[in-house]
């Protein structure tokens, strides 16, 4: 949820914590970078090329 930007107490129970944001954050990087390829104009035939042979992809993909 949204509980560190607005503060609200009925949202912290809710928010992510520990490994679990952690694992969030690192995920939510990568979905940003694969918008950067696309915005650049790369195919999604490349930007899936990159990902599959991305050994940082592979580790959040058994991340769960």
């Amino acid at each position: 949820m949204d509980f560190l930007t607005h503060y609200d107490k009925d949202l912290e129970s809710k928010s992510k914590k520990g490994q679990e944001l952690y694992w969030l954050t690192k995920k939510m990087k990568f979905l940003l970078e694969i918008c950067f390829l696309s915005e650049l104009g790369m195919s999604n035939e490349i930007i899936r090329t990159l990902i599959k042979r991305n050994e940082r992809y592979r580790h959040l993909t058994r991340q769960r």
